[in-house]
């Protein structure tokens, strides 16, 4: 992460690989504010790439 190609949303499946969690634990997270999650489509929620770094930041 941190590099500038990085893409701004991430899907919630990246949004687990990359901060090594689950789905479940990914959509507490949006729930209670801490990650930020933008809905594309009706079945299409992406999580912007700064709220990751945060998470990754708080954790690191």
């Amino acid at each position: 992460m941190g590099s500038h190609s990085d893409p701004i949303l991430v899907p919630i499946k990246e949004t687990c690989r990359l901060l090594g969690i689950g789905p479940t634990t990914v959509f507490k997270l949006i729930k209670n504010k801490r990650l930020e999650a933008v809905k594309i489509a009706p079945k299409a929620t992406r999580i912007t790439m700064r709220s990751i770094r945060a998470i990754a930041g708080e954790v690191a």
